[in-house]
């Protein structure tokens, strides 16, 4: 039956379709608890091999949108045969471009949704569209600059995260390098196709941060109009705060006079050498909302993008297969195939790497107030998978203040200070060589949460 609706599966997605819990991908839930309910009350008027003959049905239905969804994905793997890189004129980036090719999906993605919709569907018998054709050439591996996000002008800016060609890109340092190019790539002929790009820096999303990227930008489609009612942010988005009561930050969000199309970026290193239990809940939580973009990472030093769970298992796509390069004036409308794969797999969430990088699209305002609301929620939990903050702290005063407190000291006190702060170093320096000895030379620069 599987084969026969959805080809020749392996045993992750026969798992997936026979359960009946429901299935996440990207914010959107498909289930058939509503159709359930319904075979419960027709149950008495059905025989047994009718009822289950419905059920079958609908749980058919349910799995034909699961595909539909899944496959409809930008699916970007290692290839072969393209144009040298770099010194070592490589040509294709087998072993160590994962991490590239699954953030090529996650943002991709966020392209795709921003120009087409999260509804949009990828259908092979028929031509798409030429927005379509379009996004997927800014991918192409090729260093001209009508594909600002190929793996060639990605490695341009490997220098600034300290990475050469040839070396595998931890979660940080691949958005970093994606930023980089979404910056040359954001001109006036391109802006329109193109949201705006916010990524945290130390695993907290920080709202001035967030309004000030927005007012780099000013006009054009995706505004929401300039200082709007909560009713009418409401009414767009479904938010709905909390209580009659405005707090700071949307005080801070409503008063913003400008507001963009956005993708938004959290890296977080989630646990030392795996993740930490009290981080999962937090986790799946995100990939329930309706501007989730998924996340990439995976297993150590195996890139995967997630775009989804079900149960305790996420769902996601591998670029660890070797294609041949596409030529770069090939019509991408009428035969992209290669670019999307209908096999779903899923992983246990327990078996990821900690260091791994949350997407997030949001259209409007009013999308974003959601997104915040919802983050906010989260605070409460003992492991929020990321933190929210409405100001970037200001580290100059924190040392006035330390400095102040240091004048206003005893001279006993500064004696003693003295002493222990000249142990202290000495058990710094200490526990500095011990690390040096024992680094790990891919360290991301992650700030631990």
């Amino acid at each position: 039956m599987w084969e026969a609706m959805f080809g020749d599966q392996n045993a992750d997605a026969k798992t997936l379709y026979a359960k009946i819990s429901s299935v996440w991908l990207l914010g959107i839930e498909y289930s058939i608890h509503s159709d359930l309910r319904k075979h419960r009350q027709a149950a008495r008027k059905m025989s047994p091999k009718e009822l289950r003959d419905s059920i079958m049905k609908d749980i058919q239905k349910r799995n034909k949108r699961i595909y539909e969804d899944f496959y409809s994905r930008p699916w970007f793997t290692y290839r072969e045969d393209f144009p040298a890189i770099g010194p070592l004129s490589l040509t294709s980036d087998a072993g160590w471009g994962c991490m590239l090719r699954t953030s090529q999906m996650m943002f991709c993605q966020g392209f795709l949704t921003h120009n087409l919709g999260r509804d949009w569907r990828f259908d092979p018998r028929n031509e798409m569209s030429e927005t379509y054709g379009e996004i997927l050439r800014w991918f192409l591996d090729s260093p001209e600059q009508r594909c600002p996000y190929s793996l060639h002008n990605l490695l341009k800016h490997a220098k600034c995260v300290d990475k050469k060609v040839g070396e595998w890109f931890g979660p940080q340092a691949a958005c970093i390098v994606f930023k980089r190019c979404h910056e040359a790539h954001m001109n006036p002929k391109s802006a329109s196709k193109l949201p705006i790009m916010y990524i945290s820096s130390d695993g907290t999303m920080y709202l001035d941060q967030v309004l000030s990227t927005c007012a780099e930008r000013k006009g054009g489609d995706g505004d929401l109009g300039n200082i709007i009612g909560r009713d009418e942010v409401g009414r767009k988005s479904g938010y709905k705060s909390g209580d009659g009561n405005l707090s700071e930050a949307e005080r801070m969000i409503l008063a913003q006079s400008c507001w963009k199309p956005m993708i938004i970026v959290i890296p977080v290193r989630l646990g030392l050498d795996s993740v930490n239990p009290g981080y999962i809940n937090g986790l799946l939580r995100c990939l329930k909302l309706p501007q989730s973009l998924g996340f990439v990472g995976g297993r150590p030093r195996s890139s995967l993008y997630f775009l989804g769970f079900q149960e305790d298992r996420l769902i996601y796509l591998d670029p660890h297969t070797i294609q041949k390069t596409r030529p770069r004036d090939e019509r991408l409308t009428k035969n992209s195939s290669t670019f999307h794969c209908g096999r779903l797999r899923t992983l246990k969430i327990t078996e990821i790497d900690p260091s791994l990088a949350l997407g997030f699209y949001c259209r409007d305002k009013g999308e974003f107030m959601h997104l915040w609301s919802c983050i906010e929620e989260m605070q409460t939990d003992t492991y929020p998978p990321f933190r929210v903050a409405t100001k970037t702290p200001k580290y100059e005063d924190f040392d006035v203040d330390m400095l102040q407190e240091e004048v206003e000291k005893d001279p006993k006190e500064k004696k003693i200070d003295k002493l222990n702060k000249g142990t202290d170093n000495k058990r710094e320096g200490e526990r500095q060589k011990d690390r040096a000895k024992h680094s790990d030379s891919q360290d991301d620069g992650f700030i631990l949460i």
